[in-house]
């Protein structure tokens, strides 16, 4: 879908239908439910372990290698971006040509400036929600740069079985998510990050970012569909555009509602215009967060799925937690 309302880009009549379509259709998600199943075992270090259900020893996890993260905190993980070639795409060709192993021989100069581009855009991102959730004391858990493979979801089942109904309906096997952020008392965002320096096939590049946000919301709705109850937890969809402006936005007829999920340069500015951008679509879903129930607990939890002692990877975080000037 081109926006949140499938009908931005396409020249939208107005905003108010815009709205009407996005309470229907999907700029956020309502995820699942939680019953404990499932004992681990969980090494803390120093000969101290200790037999824990699946979710409490993901809760504690999360709070051993995260501190402060009842206060006003924001924590990454990784803590900081990582490139997946580090070096500009001349050093990485020129490496190559003299015979270093460089992964990614195998594509040109064209395809390693296109893959730079995206990792820088992904890191002005990061770096700004990072920036932006530490100078307005927002307690926030980022995970980004994740990539995750149908092996994780079996591993999650022989422990959870009670997610078997939910991995049936997933129907993917693979994906990335660019950046997952944890809101604790307010919701879940899944951000899609896209590097676009032109107008030329605008709509549709936007269009499939919000389709991978819903990709990436079938995903966590299955790692997460025993988790929560009855309690009502929110996730929205955002696309990134660090090289666009806002009036790309108006030019291809985004209603205000939909442009309230795209974030462009101007709001990339600084850490108070993404404050900005970031109350404005608070607000747009003020009704909705208001009922919802994302405490700490189902926060660390959530998060100990993706990175605890069971999930894809077990990423500790830097000694010195700092964000990145």
């Amino acid at each position: 879908m081109a926006s949140p309302c499938a009908h931005c880009g396409d020249g939208a009549p107005s905003s108010t239908s815009c709205i009407e379509l996005l309470q229907q259709n999907g700029d956020s998600k309502l995820l699942g439910r939680i019953r404990e199943r499932g004992t681990i075992h969980i090494d803390f270090g120093a000969g101290h372990r200790e037999h824990l259900s699946f979710d409490d020893a993901n809760e504690r996890y999360v709070t051993h290698h995260f501190p402060q993260s009842d206060e006003r905190v924001v924590h990454a993980c990784p803590p900081v971006y990582e490139y997946v070639h580090p070096g500009e795409p001349p050093d990485i060709i020129k490496d190559s040509e003299q015979g270093a192993e460089v992964p990614f021989l195998k594509f040109n100069y064209d395809t390693l400036q296109r893959e730079r581009m995206g990792e820088v855009a992904e890191e002005i991102v990061l770096r700004m929600f990072l920036k932006m959730f530490e100078k307005h004391k927002i307690s926030a858990f980022i995970v980004h740069g994740y990539n995750w493979k149908t092996s994780y979801l079996k591993k999650l089942l022989d422990i959870q079985p009670s997610l078997s109904k939910s991995f049936k309906k997933l129907g993917i096997n693979e994906g990335e998510i660019d950046l997952l952020i944890s809101i604790p008392k307010k919701c879940l965002v899944v951000v899609e990050v896209k590097a676009i320096n032109h107008k030329n096939n605008f709509t549709n590049v936007v269009r499939k970012a919000f389709a991978q946000c819903d990709k990436t919301s079938n995903f966590l709705s299955t790692v997460a569909s025993d988790l929560y109850g009855n309690k009502n937890i929110w996730l929205l969809k955002v696309v990134a555009l660090p090289s666009s402006c806002r009036d790309t936005l108006t030019e291809f007829n985004y209603c205000q509602a939909c442009s309230r999920h795209i974030i462009t340069e101007e709001d990339l500015n600084t850490a108070n215009t993404l404050h900005d951008w970031y109350k404005t679509l608070i607000d747009l879903h003020k009704t909705e967060l208001d009922d919802s129930l994302f405490d700490n607990c189902l926060h660390k939890r959530l998060i100990g799925r993706l990175i605890g002692p069971y999930s894809l990877t077990e990423v500790k975080p830097a000694k010195d937690e700092k964000t990145p000037e």
